[in-house]
């Protein structure tokens, strides 16, 4: 599907159907990307951004980082036809490991863009639902990068994940599912490189949609782990070029 039948199809939604957008792996790519889209900027309920936020040139600078994330990221979040943003941390966002407590008093759940940290919330949707959304940043480790533990460290962490969430946002992928890069490049194994102790999370907890990121060429469409409804959001390539779009998504209330 195409950017304009992707249009045309959201047109035709009820005016109160929810409506989730989600990026990641953005590097401040997103706003191009977004503009992409037959140059407009669709209504929706929520924007849901998945890590790596960070541009690639100031990444390691704290002082830019901050003065970026205050007066370039926060105003163009704000800026977007949603009612809410939510975004968490990836392994290119050294920032939001070494300096929580500036992530968390900048973007605060009483405010329309939030900063979720091995954490959760309830959105209180237009159609009078409650939606449970819980993030976390931490990946397997893969080089020496921000948010990366050892198994053992991510099985403890995972183990916080609850159970009947309607969305987890989640940085890296789970091992077994749509994490094999389709992109031709030198580091692909065309392998299964997902994160395992992800997997055993998801398993144990069935949320309704998962939405992650970090392997960028993965397979964009919707994956099903068991009840889980797993989409990858990344818009970067492997070479960091923003090719793909961002995915827009009507979903459906947590049910047993």
């Amino acid at each position: 599907m195409d950017a304009l039948e992707l249009l045309n199809e959201l047109e035709g939604l009820d005016d109160d159907a929810i409506i989730f957008v989600y990026a990641n792996d953005t590097y401040y790519h997103i706003a191009g990307s977004v503009d992409k889209i037959a140059g407009v900027k669709m209504r929706n309920e929520i924007t849901l951004i998945c890590g790596d936020i960070s541009p690639l040139s100031i990444q390691i600078n704290h002082k830019k980082m901050r003065k970026w994330l205050i007066n370039e990221f926060k105003p163009w979040c704000e800026s977007l036809p949603s009612n809410k943003v939510y975004f968490i941390a990836g392994n290119h966002d050294e920032l939001c490991e070494s300096d929580p407590a500036f992530m968390l008093n900048n973007f605060p759940l009483s405010k329309k863009v939030t900063y979720l940290w091995q954490s959760g919330c309830t959105y209180h949707s237009i159609d009078g639902n409650d939606y449970k959304i819980w993030g976390t940043p931490y990946c397997q480790i893969f080089g020496n990068w921000s948010f990366m533990e050892s198994d053992d460290k991510l099985k403890k962490l995972y183990s916080e994940i609850p159970r009947e969430l309607d969305i987890l946002l989640c940085h890296d992928q789970p091992y077994g599912y749509g994490d094999i890069l389709l992109e031709e490049i030198s580091w692909n194994t065309k392998e299964h490189i997902g994160n395992k102790e992800l997997y055993e999370a998801v398993i144990r907890t069935q949320p309704n949609y998962m939405f992650v990121g970090h392997l960028h060429s993965t397979d964009h469409g919707c994956i099903q782990i068991q009840k889980t409804k797993r989409y990858n959001t990344s818009i970067m390539s492997e070479r960091y070029e923003p090719i793909y779009f961002p995915q827009y998504l009507e979903i459906k209330k947590y049910k047993e």
